[in-house]
């Protein structure tokens, strides 16, 4: 599983380094022109474009950030690992529950009730 990950995990960063919207896929090619605009639009306004800069180069623009910015938010948003969240969760679970098990029973042997577990 970990491998599989590791190569899925390789190939979003590879596919976002040859990232170009000209190669993504419109369900409606007739809308291609309208995302383009849309596109160009939003990089003039969010990202200090000149008004008069030609849509292709905004369009380019739009694609250098993606190569620049997506990966760093991939990264943070799979953590520092890279695991999911419910691998983290495992992980974890199986490094501390045979600590707290053993806690637990010696409290429970020496005659401490279970508050005690919960608030120690």
């Amino acid at each position: 599983a970990s491998r599989t990950w590791a190569r899925s995990r390789s190939t979003m960063y590879t596919r976002l380094e040859a990232f170009s919207c000209r190669d993504c896929i419109c369900s409606d090619e007739a809308d291609r022109p309208i995302v383009y605009a849309n596109i160009a639009a939003l990089m003039k306004q969010t990202h200090g474009l000149a008004p008069d800069l030609s849509e292709a180069a905004a369009l380019d623009a739009f694609d250098d950030m993606v190569k620049l910015e997506l990966p760093k938010a991939l990264s943070k948003s799979l953590g520092p690992f890279g695991l999911r969240y419910r691998h983290m969760l495992v992980i974890s679970t199986l490094f501390l529950m045979p600590r707290c098990l053993d806690r637990n029973t010696g409290a429970f042997s020496y005659g401490l009730g279970a508050r005690w577990s919960v608030v120690d």
